[in-house]
């Protein structure tokens, strides 16, 4: 007869046995598992380490190229914008190197003439520049005239287009000033606030259409006055004043680095919808985050209007996209901004690095 001793040692041996059996299985699993994890990591390392050298190489050429462009930049560029006169407009948020080399490359290397440059403060798109922004509107808009605009800050915008542009319409001063423009911010010389003026919107080889919805023109020594008034309340500061060199038939505006929010950046399209408006053809430049979606140049390329009427460039803070601003700059001085809008650098759907018909690449 078969006792309880005999089905305990039984029961026992088969746990034992299976114990045995998942010890075993378990070791010739982990290291079969180990050694395949070993082999992977291997094979990751050497991709990484050959995508490594791949980037290094690749950083190495761009470096050679953008030395070459820097060393052949001013030849490039030589006399493209000598009939030149250039608005410069820095927008708060960008790239400040970018935007020296821009100014010092347009006027000392292209030929052009900076025949104003004026910043646009944080203050001008804040929620609570509103009221501000309401008051300029009603002492400053020209009496029948109506400003386009959902908010207050893009009609506002377009008021300073209008200012910016419509200042230098009286002026005579030379094309290519023999001496710097000052590098300390000041304000339009007040000698000029209250002269009149009997020019036409359409006099002045700075001058263009009135704005969309507008019966009556913004004089001179009225816009002079409105961007004192502007700057007072602290929305822009003025480095080198409108009158300073003659009237603007290009402008070339500065994008944040960085997104925005999209009032402010239909408030700065506003601006460079006006100063176009005005005669004064603009090209937007930016760098860093300005071509992603929230920034200023992929809001510019989004608008149905804007991407047929203003050229970007998305790469200003290397120089090839300084060069490409020059080339936009050159094409719509020679095409007196009736060309369909390029956009330029290195994003996806962008037409190229450069203007091919001034690069000399078509």
């Amino acid at each position: 007869m078969i006792d309880f001793r005999y089905h305990v040692v039984s029961i026992v041996a088969v746990f034992l046995a299976l114990t045995v059996g998942l010890v075993i299985g378990a070791s010739i699993l982990s290291k079969g598992l180990a050694d395949s994890l070993r082999g992977s990591l291997a094979q990751s390392n050497s991709q990484i380490k050959s995508q490594q050298e791949q980037i290094n190489e690749l950083k190495g050429e761009v470096e050679q190229r953008d030395k070459y462009i820097s060393a052949t930049a001013a030849g490039l560029v030589a006399h493209q914008l000598d009939a030149g006169c250039v608005a410069v407009v820095q927008i708060a948020g960008a790239d400040a190197d970018a935007y020296g080399t821009m100014a010092t490359l347009l006027q000392k290397q292209s030929g052009a003439s900076i025949c104003s440059e004026t910043t646009i403060n944080t203050s001008f798109t804040a929620d609570g520049s509103r009221q501000q922004l309401t008051a300029l509107l009603t002492r400053h808009t020209p009496a029948g005239q109506t400003l386009a605009g959902t908010t207050v800050q893009q009609q506002a915008a377009r008021l300073l287009g209008e200012a910016l542009t419509a200042a230098q319409q009286g002026s005579t001063a030379p094309a290519h000033p023999s001496t710097s423009p000052s590098s300390t911010p000041t304000t339009a010389p007040s000698t000029a606030v209250g002269a009149k003026t009997n020019a036409s919107p359409g006099a002045g080889a700075g001058s263009g259409t009135p704005l969309a919805g507008s019966t009556a023109a913004m004089t001179p020594a009225d816009a002079l006055e409105t961007l004192q008034d502007f700057q007072k309340d602290g929305m822009i500061t003025m480095t080198v004043p409108p009158t300073a060199w003659g009237p603007a038939n290009l402008t070339y505006l500065a994008a944040p680095s960085g997104t925005g929010t999209d009032a402010q950046n239909q408030t700065y399209l506003a601006l460079a919808q006006a100063l176009r408006a005005g005669g004064a053809l603009p090209v937007v430049g930016g760098s860093g985050q300005s071509a992603d979606k929230g920034g200023l140049i992929s809001a510019v390329i989004a608008d149905s209007v804007s991407v047929h009427d203003i050229p970007t460039v998305d790469n200003t803070d290397s120089p090839m996209g300084q060069v490409a601003s020059v080339f936009c700059l050159a094409e719509l001085l020679q095409g007196g901004g009736t060309s369909v809008a390029g956009h330029y650098g290195t994003g996806v759907d962008n037409d190229g690095l450069v203007p091919p018909n001034l690069a000399g690449l078509g």
